[in-house]
């Protein structure tokens, strides 16, 4: 809770760092109560790290059920330490792909906990788009105030290599490098540090934090969110963009099969930056893995842009980043033309 209170915060998790949604030891970890009569001793305790991952094959262990052929978990039973024993488990990861709208602000991470240790790695938060690491030692240092990777740095190796095998044996949807992110334009004293709700602290004392999305009326069908505007005249849809992430999306009245297809759009900017198009069904959320890249020329000229795509699956809603700074975008035509140029979709304004 980040409400202030008397002149403080309402609830601590002293000496754990942050709170819930964050990747700091406040966020991820809490005392788990078992109760089972005739299995459980009532009173006892274990000092085991679990995950909630180990919920379901413990449940399944505890009432002798047998999986199903060929089913894997992504935890384990954790019924030797309801009666005392030891887990036999490496390391246990904590990914946060996106950055939680939360006061303890920490971008886009991963952690991974190994015996007495945990590694974070900001992704693409260091120079030059590399990743940035945070290590801990628990034992010594459960509150994370004093950030080891600089001295130990085969450490940091070791257990990033354990992060980079979980990713990619999960096969996770990885945060993509920010070509406009300026590490040296962040405060990084700043992560991790709440701003009370109602606090008297100055806008410049708060921690950075992304502009949250704020959505407007459909123009034309269009939704715009992120930090732009719509408005129609003269035959164009406009993008106002404050700059940031400026976006807009549109519901298809029916859903397009799945198949090779491509957005064409006659655009005018003087803002900067890549645009983005981006395609979900009624079940997804719009995601990277299901996103195109596509060049703008932001010259204040007229340009046609085709941008070709092939969905897995059928479409329902479309989504287009034209940018990624202020200006003023102008889109007097836009159409989903099929695999032989044949309009699926248009839209005139």
């Amino acid at each position: 809770m980040y409400n202030e209170v008397d002149g403080t915060t309402a609830t601590s998790n002293a000496p754990l760092r942050g709170g819930k949604a964050t990747m700091y030891e406040g966020g991820v970890r809490g005392p788990a109560i078992v109760v089972h009569p005739g299995s459980v001793p009532p009173r006892s305790r274990c000092d085991e790290i679990i995950q909630s991952v180990d919920f379901y094959p413990t449940l399944l262990d505890m009432l002798d059920i047998a999986p199903q052929p060929q089913q894997t978990f992504d935890g384990m039973s954790i019924v030797p330490a309801l009666t005392g024993g030891k887990l036999d488990r490496s390391a246990i990861f904590t990914y946060f792909p996106h950055s939680p709208s939360v006061p303890d602000w920490l971008p886009p991470s991963v952690s991974v906990h190994h015996g007495d240790w945990k590694l974070i790695r900001v992704f693409h938060g260091g120079d030059k788009q590399m990743h940035r690491y945070k290590l801990f030692n628990l034992r010594d240092d459960i509150g994370e105030q004093e950030d080891l990777a600089s001295k130990l740095p085969d450490r940091v190796q070791q257990l990033d290599a354990l992060i980079e095998k979980h990713l990619r044996q999960t096969q996770a949807a990885l945060p993509l490098p920010n070509p406009d992110f300026d590490p040296a334009l962040v405060d990084l004293t700043l992560e991790g540090k709440a701003e009370l709700k109602g606090s008297s602290k100055t806008a410049e004392q708060a921690p950075a934090k992304k502009a949250q999305a704020k959505r407007s009326p459909p123009v034309a069908g269009w939704v715009a969110a992120g930090t732009c505007t719509l408005s129609i005249a003269d035959g164009c849809l406009t993008v106002h963009s404050s700059g940031g992430d400026p976006h807009l999306s549109y519901q298809l009245p029916d859903a397009i099969p799945s198949q090779p297809m491509s957005l064409q759009l006659r655009l005018q900017s003087t803002s900067l930056g890549q645009g983005q198009l981006f395609w979900r069904n009624e079940q997804e959320t719009f995601a990277a893995p299901r996103s195109q890249n596509f060049e703008v020329t932001h010259d204040n000229q007229s340009h046609l842009i085709t941008v070709q795509f092939e969905p897995e699956a059928p479409i329902s809603a479309i989504r287009i980043d034209p940018s990624r700074d202020k200006g003023v975008i102008q889109i007097s035509a836009a159409s989903l033309l099929d695999i032989n140029g044949a309009v699926i979709h248009h839209w005139g304004f």
